[in-house]
Formats: C-alpha cells, structure tokens, sequence
C-alpha cells in the first residue's frame, strides 16, 4: 500500500528540489522520510507520473483520471466515441472558465456524459499539481478547486482524499489490480477470461501476507499459473 500513500520518498537532490525538500545532497537517489507538508508520498505525487499525465504546459485532468482507472484500479474507461466535440477554445465564454469548469462544461453534452462522469473526478483531485508536478495553491490567482464528486457521490477532496478513498475503500481492487499486471509480466503476455480464477486466488494470497510486493513475486513463480504457462 506504499504504492497508495508512504512517509518517504525516494530522491535525488535534484528532485529533492523539485518537491521542495531540503538538505539533500548528490545526484544518488536515496529514501528519505517525509511529512504531510510535503504533499509527497506514493507513485501519485512523483513527478514523473504528473508529468507524463500533462500536456506540457498544465495539467490534464483527463490524461490522469485515464491513467487512475488504467494502471491503478485496472479499469480502463471504454474509448471515446467517435466524433466528439472539442472544447471551443475560441469561445470567450470558455476562456474565462477554470480548467475544471471547462471539464464541467464539456461533460454536460450528452456526447460525453457517459466516459468523463467516470473519468474526470479522479484527474480533478490531481488539480494541486501543474504540469511539471509541482504542488500549487493557486492557478491565475484563483485557488485551485481540486474537489470532485464520483459517480457513486463519494466526494474526492485533492489528492489526499484520494489516497484517503483508495486505502479504506479501494484496497482489494488495488492489489488485484497489481496481481493481474504482475502476473501478465511475469507471463509474458495478456491475461484472459480464463485467468481470472487464478488472478483471484494470488489476490486473496496476496491479502493474507498484508501486500508484501517481495511475496507476490514467491506467489506468482509458484503458482500454477506460472508453471503451466
């Protein structure tokens, strides 16, 4: 669950910077405690998740809450439909907007509801973090407004509130998530229908030796699963 939320992070002091931690020194990366001030902790704050997730000039609520559901929670939205409307940049109405009321806006067309209602909460609550992964209060003198609502009306408040939802909510979903992509690693190949039992079993294993990554590892290379590949 360090995965989730953890009170280190792992730094250079280049990226010690970065993240506004001082008193690291050298260009070797090193585990270092934290504090909640920080706004750290996790694969949810590192910058290269954040950056990766932007579209180089800002955030991009989209690209994240895309990137929750894919690779954290192993349930990738369906694709879009075709022949959605883009946001109207030109529209001086929508200029004035804030990203997250332009997202707003956008997920009113009837065209759009459906993806981005299961979408766009979780990106929003990564709102404190700007393209380059650096924590902010602030967007063009507003405050960020990083709270958002699920569809099953749990509220997300920022990236805490996340972290918060994920570890007394999402735990199971979570370390099934890791199972699978684990598993098709460790495979070499996509799992199926058919895998599901398996993935099932080495999830529950995996609860009962409290998430240990190194005892996931055992658990794969010993399963049947494995062997039988």
């Amino acid at each position: 669950m360090d995965f989730i939320h953890s009170d280190y992070a792992v730094v250079n002091e280049q990226l010690a910077a970065h993240y506004g931690l001082t008193k690291i020194y050298g260009p070797h990366f090193r585990k270092v405690p934290i504090t909640a001030q920080s706004n750290r902790g996790g694969i949810l704050t590192i910058a290269a998740m954040l950056a990766m997730n932007s579209d180089g000039k800002d955030s991009n609520p989209l690209k994240r809450g895309v990137w929750m559901l894919k690779r954290i929670l192993h349930d990738p939205p369906p694709p879009p439909p075709p022949n959605v409307p883009e946001v109207d940049l030109t529209n001086p109405e929508i200029l004035k907007m804030t990203l997250k009321e332009r997202i707003v806006d956008h997920r009113n067309k009837a065209a759009c509801l459906s993806c981005h209602a299961k979408i766009d909460p979780w990106g929003i609550a990564f709102e404190n973090y700007d393209a380059l992964g650096i924590f902010r209060t602030s967007i063009k003198n507003k405050p960020v407004d990083a709270t958002s609502e699920l569809f099953n009306h749990q509220t997300l408040a920022g990236i805490d509130g996340v972290k918060r939802y994920l570890l007394a909510e999402r735990q199971d979903q979570f370390s099934r998530a890791i199972v699978h992509k684990l598993t098709a690693y460790a495979l070499g190949r996509p799992l199926s229908f058919g895998d599901r039992a398996d993935i099932d079993s080495l999830t529950a294993q995996l609860r009962q030796h409290d998430d240990k990554l190194g005892d996931l590892i055992s658990l794969i290379i010993s399963s049947n699963l494995f062997n039988s590949n």
